[in-house]
């Protein structure tokens, strides 16, 4: 049973499991192919997969592990963007049509001098 420990940068770390006899230096020769690479590299285990960035890894550290029970790992929590401050709502007044206009008093000038 091997634990992989994958450190990226500005993430929390993130653990798999994987069953695999295959001694460390074996193991390690695999996944060092993920820093060489120019894509998006999937590593598959048995407890599961991850799609990792090459630029933003750091590191690997692949340790021989006792079977340790699920429920007892930290899953890392997934940092979402930061959400966008919910718009105030603002009531405007409907606008008037161009057909209906003010009416307004007007002064008639009946006197001139």
């Amino acid at each position: 049973m091997k634990k992989l420990i994958i450190y990226q940068e500005k993430c929390e770390p993130i653990v798999l499991f994987d069953n695999d006899d295959r001694s460390n230096e074996d193991y390690i020769k695999e996944t060092d192919e993920a820093f060489h690479s120019q894509v998006i590299t999937t590593l598959h285990t048995t407890d599961g997969s991850v799609s990792i960035r090459p630029g933003k890894l750091v590191s690997i550290l692949v340790q021989d592990a006792l079977q340790e029970p699920m429920d007892d790992l930290e899953v890392p929590e997934i940092k979402s963007p930061e959400t966008e401050k919910p718009k105030k709502k603002t009531t405007r007044k409907p606008k008037k049509k161009a057909d209906e206009k003010k009416e307004e008093e007007i002064d008639i000038i009946k006197d001139v001098d």
